[in-house]
């Protein structure tokens, strides 16, 4: 029987349908495709960083300058969150189940605790739970390709707000539905309009926090 031209069938042709990210940043075993959950968690047992992607493990990058800046955003947003009264925030490490084949962590989220579960938070290691915020901090190994589908799967997941941070444009896009994106830049604010009206940060001041001016 021939083969199907919709369905993947080499190596490469799934790196295409991961968005083309680098190769070194996708496990081949389980063969890509057929990972599970119970895979993922293996995998997150013997210390591997990584996200389950339509039944395919995928590394994640987050260099040091990265992880900064998570940490910083993640800071601001829960001092503006009361100190954790209206919502928690989670870190990079913060996995979320979005569906049977993905595990996403975003570098920083944010979870109103009045759409939590009964205002309590899962005690499942990877609850079925989707941010109300979502930010995505760029590495030099993502994709414009990768990202779309990440914030295709928070939005289809319920998230309100995404922001994807690019520190080598030192700007923010700001997207607040699939499709609608405002580009924050150096001397704009980063504000978190009716989900977190406390929070209000001069992009500027994130990146000269990190940077230490």
């Amino acid at each position: 029987m021939l083969p199907n031209a919709a369905v993947a069938r080499t190596f490469a042709d799934h790196l295409v349908l991961l968005g083309g990210i680098p190769a070194d940043r996708v496990h081949a075993n389980p063969p890509p495709g057929s990972a599970t959950i119970n895979d993922w968690i293996a995998a997150v047992d013997r210390g591997d960083v990584c996200e389950l992607v339509d039944g395919t493990l995928v590394d994640r990058p987050m260099g040091f300058y990265e992880s900064l800046l998570a940490v910083c955003i993640a800071k601001y947003i829960s001092l503006a969150s009361d100190n954790g009264r209206l919502g928690v925030t989670s870190g990079e490490q913060g996995f979320i189940r979005l569906g049977e084949s993905q595990v996403r962590a975003p570098d920083v989220a944010f979870f109103l605790r009045a759409n939590l579960p009964e205002g309590r938070l899962p005690s499942e290691r990877v609850p079925a739970i989707c941010p109300d915020i979502a930010v995505e901090i760029l590495s030099s190994s993502n994709t414009m390709a990768e990202m779309a589908q990440k914030r295709k799967e928070y939005f289809q997941g319920g998230c309100r707000l995404v922001w994807m941070v690019d520190p080598g444009a030192r700007n923010v896009a700001v997207y607040r539905s699939l499709h609608k994106v405002e580009i924050i830049g150096w001397d704009s604010y980063l504000v978190g309009g009716d989900i977190l009206p406390e929070f209000r940060m001069l992009v500027s001041d994130l990146f000269n926090e990190v940077d230490g001016q």
